[in-house]
């Protein structure tokens, strides 16, 4: 196989270039051999996977290298997400229409190191990061984030879990607290950081069916089950405002939308309506699909780029933050994550 007939099957690794580190010239950022941009025609849930059909209209792009055209006309023609990191899994319900927020641009964005044909001959799985992003109704969203204010509630009903520092991994414990900060401000309307300055969130605790759950590692668990298992999970939130009363107010915020929102930001431009932007890192490739599932939302802009590096740049997560810079705090923990699992290649599926 040629290195150009790979480039698709490799398609899914980062993604847009910033210039940090360059492995030749600490002058300059990596050297940019190739850059390719696609259309998909919509997202879709395929099980647990995500996959995103590649359009027709490829035949006649002059700028598609001939090992990419060779690729989509042996049939691979469709980018199949199959591992997120941290929380990425929230693009499953956002891929399927259940949520208040309703993409109105999608892209997968890419990127890739040159190797030899020979190191590329046995295609992995690869990072590549989905990004979603639109307006939203602020009213919408309050009625229908599940998010309450619990009344009657003290310290002494909280029972003996920990809540958010009961997780053991920064990275997790990051993402979740940062789900958190992102939900009440929705609900709440506070959409812009600065106005929540005088108010502090606190995880103190994780309900279940209206009662504290016995043990954390219960609901911890639970974040590696179906949607549908997390549903009974609600984190209790104290919110502390000192300057105002009451000064101590509980919310009790779905475990399901703390994982959406621990993936997002959102803003509130002057004059316009409320912008999130959602992005998450999967592992995925290029491959063929049988019976695929019907596509829904826009259409989907695949933006892939190549560099060259030098062979002990290749690790994983070293080569996405030289050409990489996710917006969202947990898009850049997601990285740091993918450094410590060092993850260059991972195995794929036989």
């Amino acid at each position: 196989m040629t290195r150009a007939a790979t480039l698709l099957l490799l398609l899914l690794a980062a993604g847009c270039a910033s210039k940090p580190k360059d492995p030749y010239d600490t002058s300059k950022g990596p050297k940019l051999v190739l850059q390719v941009e696609l259309e998909g025609d919509g997202i879709a849930r395929m099980g647990d996977d995500i996959v995103v059909p590649i359009s027709d209209g490829w035949q006649t792009n002059k700028q598609v290298p001939e090992g990419i055209r060779e690729t989509l006309m042996a049939g691979r023609r469709w980018i199949v997400l199959k591992e997120p990191l941290v929380f990425a899994a929230a693009a499953r319900p956002l891929a399927n229409g259940d949520t208040p927020f309703v993409p109105e641009r999608i892209e997968i964005r890419a990127a890739h190191d040159t190797r030899p044909s020979a190191e590329g001959s046995d295609i992995p799985l690869r990072p590549a990061l989905l990004i979603m992003s639109g307006w939203i109704n602020h009213e919408d969203v309050k009625r229908r984030s599940g998010i309450t204010i619990v009344k009657d509630l003290t310290l002494s009903d909280l029972g003996n879990s920990e809540g958010l520092t009961s997780i053991d991994s920064d990275v997790d414990r990051v993402a979740l607290g940062v789900g958190i900060e992102t939900a009440l401000r929705i609900v709440t309307g506070r959409y812009q950081k600065g106005l929540a300055g005088q108010s502090s969130f606190d995880w103190v605790a994780t309900f279940k069916d209206g009662k504290p759950v016995a043990s954390d590692q219960e609901w911890i668990d639970a974040i590696d089950q179906p949607a549908k298992t997390r549903d009974v999970y609600h984190a209790i939130i104290r919110r502390y405002r000192p300057s105002q009363d009451p000064k101590v107010t509980f919310f009790s915020v779905p475990l399901n939308v703390v994982l959406l929102c621990s993936q997002m930001n959102v803003t509130k431009p002057e004059g316009q309506p409320v912008k999130w932007h959602w992005e998450g890192w999967w592992f995925g490739r290029a491959v063929s699909v049988e019976n695929p599932p019907k596509p829904r939302g826009p259409r989907v802009a695949i933006i892939y780029k190549e560099f060259r590096t030098k062979p002990i740049h290749r690790t994983g997560g070293e080569f996405l933050s030289s050409v990489f810079n996710p917006i969202t705090r947990t898009g850049r923990a997601a990285v740091d994550e993918i450094k410590r699992r060092d993850a260059e290649y991972v195995p794929p599926e036989k």
